[in-house]
């Protein structure tokens, strides 16, 4: 396994976004929260049902803030697998885009308003032959509980 230690600043090769709920949350209700990421070039992310023993899996939390919880499953793109030489396994990863499907909760005491959710995504890339240390990146989307 090998990773690479940046010196300087590296930008990632993912760029995320999100895509709140079109209508207003009931407090107390399930929804889902669309997050996209667009991966460049030669670059690849690891999904997040990377089976153990090899890269990171993509993960994602709720921080703290909004009146929202994590409640269930995340869907996902289907992913490529195909064996990787950098953990000597199959592995399960996405090239060029994903999508994950964050299955939230809002809280049955939420207040009606707008509220700033902030959801963090931990993932890890690699190409052909290095990998790039685990990155935690912050995305944001509004939600309006009614």
């Amino acid at each position: 396994m090998m990773f690479v230690a940046i010196a300087f600043a590296q930008e990632t090769p993912v760029r995320w976004s999100a895509k709140s709920p079109a209508e207003p949350v009931q407090a107390g209700a399930l929804f889902e929260a669309k997050l996209s990421a667009r991966i460049d070039g030669i670059w690849h992310m690891y999904s997040a049902t990377q089976p153990p023993g090899g890269p990171m899996a993509t993960r994602f939390k709720v921080l703290s803030g909004a009146p929202v919880e994590l409640s269930g499953k995340i869907r996902q793109s289907a992913p490529q697998t195909a064996f990787d030489a950098n953990f000597g396994i199959d592995t399960e990863f996405f090239s060029g885009s994903a999508e994950f499907w964050i299955p939230l909760k809002a809280d049955a005491s939420a207040k009606p308003g707008d509220y700033a959710v902030q959801i963090q995504a931990s993932y890890q890339v690699c190409d052909n032959r290095i990998c790039l240390p685990p990155q935690n990146e912050r995305i944001q989307l509004k939600i309006r509980i009614r």
